[in-house]
């Protein structure tokens, strides 16, 4: 028992040192037990089992404070990856983090070969077909906000019965590997605010594209419904401006159709009925607003005229995806154990 705590604390420390080693890239062993509140011996012995295991490597000297020049550390050239898969309207990409970027497909594809396509580059990354090989210990599904649910769901079927399932679970079955989906403009929204340092704890964010959605943050936790973290209120917003010529349930294209039978004074006051009922429920101290709604601004300033989100709305305009690299470096980091296993 007291073997299996002392193991479990070395896995621990030479993980939060490998960590850091990772987010910092070119850091000493100085700087890593300042960072980490680790003392130097135990930053010594967990670099050691690093290196001894050619998980990272020393690069050059650092600067000088006075005595000897530090030997700068970061982690191995191509020792271990990660895929992130960026799956847009007009195609997805697969991003390998951080040494790579190789285009996938130029075409929108759906559930199944959605699956195959993820399963080929995982597999091609273990067999070295991306120009070396390397150890992928993670699998980010990077979606644009406005992508259906239905769009990304596999069917898996069987001689007596067939079921549909989140490609995610299909991934990780298929490929073994853990997975995580996030979606763009939401995860860059998360990100900003981190990095601006925003103290919001309650807050919504409402995409405009494909489909109208809402997520809604509570106490800085993501709100989730049957598994799903954003909420589709396409036909609450749509509904009073169908007519015959638009089926029950829009498609993306059609709800472009209703979004321009709108102007933004009457867009506005559908998103603060919706936001008003989600009060019911829900503190919303703050709104963002993001998508692809050609009026956008105006959208924003009417809502902030409004008495119940009085100078609480804010657009989020998200030029490209700044979010792949941030995501990725995110996962190496989560599944980094996974690259100890060998070394204990």
């Amino acid at each position: 028992m007291a073997k299996n705590k002392i193991r479990e604390l070395k896995v621990k420390n030479t993980k939060k040192v490998l960590d850091t080693i990772i987010k910092y890239k070119g850091i000493s062993r100085t700087e890593i037990a300042s960072i980490c509140d680790l003392a130097p011996s135990t930053v010594g012995q967990a670099t050691s089992i690093l290196l001894e295991n050619s998980i990272i490597e020393e690069t050059r000297e650092g600067e000088s404070s006075g005595g000897r020049k530090p030997i700068l550390l970061s982690i191995r050239s191509k020792y271990a990856c990660v895929l992130v898969m960026e799956i847009k309207r007009s195609g997805i990409e697969a991003i390998i983090y951080v040494f790579d970027t190789i285009a996938v497909s130029a075409t929108r594809l759906k559930g199944t070969e959605l699956l195959e396509a993820i399963a080929s580059c995982v597999e091609g990354i273990k067999n070295g077909e991306v120009g070396f090989t390397s150890h992928i210990i993670g699998v980010g599904l990077l979606c644009q906000d406005d992508i259906p649910d239905y769009d990304l769901n596999v069917e898996f079927s069987t001689s007596v019965s067939s079921d549909i399932i989140r490609l995610e679970t299909a991934v990780a079955a298929r490929c073994g590997l853990p997975v995580k989906k996030e979606l763009i403009n939401r995860y860059n929204l998360d990100y900003y605010l981190k990095k601006s340092k925003v103290t919001l704890a309650n807050y919504a964010y409402i995409n405009v594209g494909e489909r109208i959605t809402a997520s809604f943050i509570q106490e800085n936790t993501l709100i989730k419904k049957n598994g799903e973290a954003e909420f589709d209120i396409s036909d609450s917003i749509l509904k009073p401006w169908r007519d015959d010529s638009i089926p029950e349930k829009s498609t993306g294209k059609e709800v472009a159709v209703l979004l321009k039978r709108l102007s933004p004074e009457e867009f506005s006051s559908k998103i603060k009925r919706v936001i008003r009922s989600a009060m019911v429920f829900f503190t919303v101290d703050h709104v963002y607003i993001g998508g692809e709604y050609e009026h956008l601004d105006e959208l924003v300033k009417a809502l902030e005229n409004t008495t119940l989100l009085n100078n609480r709305v804010q657009k989020m305009e998200f030029k490209g995806s700044s979010a792949d690299k941030i995501f990725a470096r995110s996962l190496l980091m989560e599944n980094s154990r996974n690259i100890l296993q060998d070394s204990f």
